[in-house]
């Protein structure tokens, strides 16, 4: 990170995070192909390996393409179809080998189909959950560096997608090699210049807009905080102390393949300014667009603009502000 003042091109928008066991997944993607059809074809029964085979080949373009884009709707499409062939083909080999003829040749064979069709539908589940389990993951907010959107204690579900955007809530590692998670908020990529002062964020020389709502106990020591609605890739809450309590920073320059995050809470988060290394790509471990909470059952977006306990009669103020960012200028 280049800590002195240049000019500076436009925002990227995003920036891409390396890609993840490429062998994993063309071994996934083979196996959504090849398995629901295999049984029938060694069975003989060809007609019916290919019209198990055929949806399966298609679903196993959408894995490939999963892998290349990220879109993790394409690879929940491609399980859930795996699945349900992988069910079917099960099915219908043993209903086919029930109703061979009842011989020690037949009684072997069905044996093995259903072997087989056992062995298929548990390799897709496995393939199913280890999938998911290394796009979906959960962690847990430790400190209050995103308030007033994630509290302490909050359990983050993270997803691994391919870009990370600006104004998008991720999960990183602090430090290389590290096993410790911060979560926080990307303002800042490649070649972006910014400053921070206290609520304030200026990337390339242009203030972010943002829009007071108004000051509310907050967060486990119900602390007095300013809250404030702020426009970055799209509309979030952010948190400062009543006085400002924290030196200005910058301006200076990302670097290439870095990043900058700020916590939602400017005055006390540790984030970008702390850190004693500029965040790489690498360091990425996904997006947090999810949240659970004890305060309220359920799953939630994390930037629905819901204000936290203790600030909940400043709903109104939050809707104007919210009208007044989202009108024309």
């Amino acid at each position: 990170m280049t800590l002195e003042a240049t000019s500076s091109p436009a925002p990227q928008g995003e920036l891409e995070r390396e890609p993840r066991a490429p062998s994993l997944w063309a071994l996934l993607a083979v196996t959504v192909a090849l398995g629901p059809g295999a049984g029938h074809a060694y069975a003989g029964h060809s007609k019916r390996a290919a019209f198990f085979a055929a949806p399966g080949a298609i679903a196993s373009t959408f894995t490939a393409v999963w892998w290349l884009l990220w879109q993790p709707s394409l690879l929940a499409v491609s399980l859930a179809t795996s699945l349900l062939l992988l069910a079917g083909a099960a099915f219908d080999l043993v209903r086919l080998s029930s109703n061979s003829e009842p011989s020690a040749r037949a009684g072997a064979r069905a044996k093995s189909f259903g072997a087989f069709a056992l062995a298929s539908f548990a390799g897709g589940a496995v393939a199913t959950a280890l999938a998911l389990a290394l796009m979906v993951s959960v962690t847990k907010v430790k400190n209050r560096s995103m308030l007033p959107t994630l509290g302490y204690g909050n359990l983050v579900v993270l997803y691994q997608q391919g870009a990370a955007n600006v104004g998008e809530v991720v999960v990183v590692t602090p430090e290389p090699g590290s096993t410790k998670l911060s979560t926080l908020r990307v303002v800042g990529l490649p070649g972006d210049t910014l400053e921070v002062r206290d609520a304030g964020l200026w990337v390339n020389g242009r203030e972010i807009e943002r829009c007071f709502v108004g000051v509310a106990p907050i967060g486990r020591k119900r602390k007095k905080l300013k809250l404030y609605v702020e426009k970055l890739g799209g509309l979030h809450l952010i948190a400062t102390d009543t006085k400002p309590s924290r030196k200005p920073v910058g301006p200076f320059v990302v670097g290439e393949r870095e990043i900058f995050l700020l916590g939602d809470y400017r005055s006390r988060a540790k984030d970008s300014r702390s850190f004693k290394t500029p965040i790489a790509s690498s360091q990425l471990r996904g997006s947090a667009e999810r949240f659970l909470t004890r305060a309220r059952p359920g799953i939630f977006a994390v930037d629905e603009l819901e204000l936290p306990r203790g600030a909940e009669a400043l709903k109104e103020e939050v809707r104007l502000c919210v009208g007044k960012l989202q009108s024309p200028r």
